[in-house]
This record gives C-alpha cells, sequence and structure tokens, in this order.
C-alpha cells in the first residue's frame, strides 16, 4: 500500500516544479506595478521581513543595483518602543505597551516620488511578572516579530496601489470611496439625459 501511494504521488511532482518555474503565487499575491525593485536604507529584521513579502508575494524581482530597479523602496527608520501602562502595589511594572514604527518612501528608478515620506506604527499590550521575567522577554520578542509582519504586509498593500507613471500613491484608507458617494456617481452614469422638447 505504502509502494502505491508512492507511485500515484510520483507524478504531481513535476506539476508543482511547472508551477513554481512559470511563476505561480499563492492566492492572495499582489501585482504590482513595478517588476523590480531595490530595497535599501535602515538594514534589520524590518527590511528583511519586508524582503520576503515581495518577495513570495509578488511578481517583482528584489535587485542588488538600483540602476536595475523601476522603483527603489527606502526603509528610513525602524524604532521599537516599551511604554509602562501599570504598575502593582510594589511600584513594579505589570503592563507594557509595546510599539513598532517605520518611515519610508518610495521613487521610481529616475529618482521621482512615487509614495511620500510616510510612516506605519503598530501596536502590543503586554503583562509583566518579576517572577516570569524568561517567559515574558520571549513573548516580548514574538510580539515584535509579530508586528514586523504586520508593518510587512500593510507595506506591501501599499506598494500594490502604485500607479505605473506618474504621480504620488494614496495610502490604501484613502482609496476607498466615502458611504452612498459610489452608489451616487453610478445613478449619475445610469440616468438617461433629460429630453429638452418633452414637458
Amino acid at each position: 500500500m505504502r509502494r502505491r501511494n508512492l507511485l500515484i504521488l510520483l507524478p504531481t511532482l513535476p506539476l508543482a516544479a511547472s508551477l513554481t518555474a512559470c511563476g505561480f503565487h499563492l492566492r492572495g499575491a499582489r501585482n504590482l506595478a513595478f517588476k523590480s525593485l531595490f530595497i535599501t536604507g535602515k538594514t534589520g529584521s524590518v527590511a528583511a521581513e519586508v524582503h520576503r513579502n515581495v518577495r513570495l508575494g509578488t511578481d517583482t524581482k528584489i535587485v542588488d543595483n538600483p540602476k536595475d530597479a523601476e522603483a527603489v523602496l527606502y526603509i528610513d527608520n525602524d524604532a521599537r518602543g516599551r511604554q509602562i501602562l501599570s504598575l502593582n502595589s510594589q511600584g513594579q511594572a505589570c503592563e507594557l505597551r509595546l510599539s513598532l514604527s517605520v518611515a519610508y518612501h518610495l521613487t521610481d528608478g529616475q529618482g521621482r516620488e512615487l509614495i511620500p515620506p510616510s510612516d506605519l506604527t503598530f501596536t502590543r499590550d503586554l503583562t509583566f511578572s518579576e517572577s516570569a521575567v524568561l517567559g515574558k522577554q520571549d513573548e516580548e520578542a514574538a510580539l515584535y516579530r509579530n508586528m514586523e509582519e504586520d508593518v510587512a504586509k500593510q507595506l506591501l498593500r501599499h506598494l500594490s496601489v502604485v500607479k505605473p507613471r506618474g504621480g504620488s500613491a494614496k495610502p490604501p484608507e484613502a482609496l476607498k470611496p466615502e458611504s452612498g458617494t459610489a452608489a451616487s456617481a453610478a445613478g449619475a452614469l445610469a440616468a438617461p439625459a433629460a429630453d429638452p422638447n418633452k414637458r
């Protein structure tokens, strides 16, 4: 039975390889207006996560030379924050707020602005105990990794609305029409023109 199962699985391997070779991406992948991207600026775990998201989630190629790139992403800064929210009866911190802020902007290969200087900030709350410092340190590190993933996903969403030529990209939230705006516009287009001879 085990040999039979192996024989059934073998024909699927060339298919999987061919899908990967032809640029197949997982469901939810985004198509960017530029097909090559150079990432520069502050290096670190945030830049690495952005690099990974672009490589795995789009058909855009990450290049090593800005001269070969249709667009250049600048990670201007990434900063972690740690704020005490509350203290226990002994005056020790018992609740913290962690934050991660990333500043970035995007230009095309000629240096023209595609995304103006922008910021992303994410926060997570963490209960803290002096009696379980090591466990809380692991939890804190996991929360920062989670925020880095969120930053990369949100930044990729912003990159996906960049127009191919000219103009700055609006943040994704700005692209959503206000309530009733889209319906009113559609109704105006669908309404027939009034006949000036008809009374």
